[in-house]
């Protein structure tokens, strides 16, 4: 699996969960904020957990309403628009941070087959 944090502003987090190949296939984001956090799960079942305090809610999303298909939508509209308005962490950082979690991945790959012909 591979664990990617992004930092807003107003000590606010989101940290993006995936694997790849794995035992247990994980796609979740996790939102964390002063009051509670969120929880968006794309697996089979879209569902959306929010946990404030001692309260927990999970909603089941509709196929339409898929979270992360919205966030990358929201994406390109944003380096479409002509306004002035940006969101933080810049679009670029996000695709960056995006490419460094693949490449680390993809490295640690190679590395157990090399790793596994060095034993045999």
């Amino acid at each position: 699996n591979a664990k990617l944090s992004v930092e807003f502003p107003g000590m606010k987090e989101a940290c993006i969960d995936v694997g790849w190949n794995g035992r247990e296939e994980n796609r979740k984001i996790e939102y964390y904020g002063s009051k509670g956090s969120i929880t968006v799960e794309t697996n089979e079942v879209n569902k959306l957990t929010i946990t404030t305090g001692q309260a927990e809610r999970t909603i089941l999303l509709n196929n339409i309403l898929a979270p992360l298909a919205r966030e990358w939508q929201y994406l390109v509209e944003m380096t479409k628009s002509p306004s002035k308005h940006s969101i933080y962490p810049q679009p670029g950082s996000i695709i960056r941070s995006i490419k460094w979690v693949e490449l680390a991945n993809l490295e640690i790959q190679n590395t157990s087959i090399e790793l596994n012909e060095r034993i045999e």
